[in-house]
């Protein structure tokens, strides 16, 4: 039974979906972890996401693109290709989309702490 938790655990992990806890933030469910990509969907207004993506990229390096409309941020972070997509869900929701990669190699780690980032700042917005 005492090694049966551990694998069960592990396996938990390993399936893509880790639970988020950031304040209130207002995160549906979890967020979703690819190879380059980590995910996430959110009940916040579109503007306040854009608003802090783009805060967060222009603290951290250089925003190469910029496309409002398609709600697309294209970045240089740390020597790293770094695109931001926020797609509106409903009405009342959006998917937050953070992706990296450094050499045509997945970034994963600076994908999450972007991401973190940007959570952290509309949690502070919504103080």
């Amino acid at each position: 039974m005492k090694r049966i938790i551990p694998i069960l655990i592990i396996g938990l992990l390993s399936a893509g979906c880790v639970p988020l806890i950031i304040g209130g933030v207002g995160v549906l469910g979890g967020y979703a972890i690819s190879r380059d990509t980590v995910a996430v969907e959110l009940s916040k207004d579109t503007q306040d996401i854009w608003q802090a993506a783009k805060d967060v990229i222009s603290d951290l390096g250089f925003i190469k693109n910029a496309d409002e409309e398609a709600r697309v941020i294209e970045a240089d972070v740390f020597s790293s290709y770094v695109i931001i997509r926020i797609e509106k869900l409903t009405e009342a929701t959006n998917r937050l989309k953070v992706k990296s990669r450094k050499y045509f190699m997945p970034n994963i780690g600076l994908a999450q702490k972007i991401f973190v980032k940007i959570m952290q700042k509309l949690d502070r917005s919504y103080r």
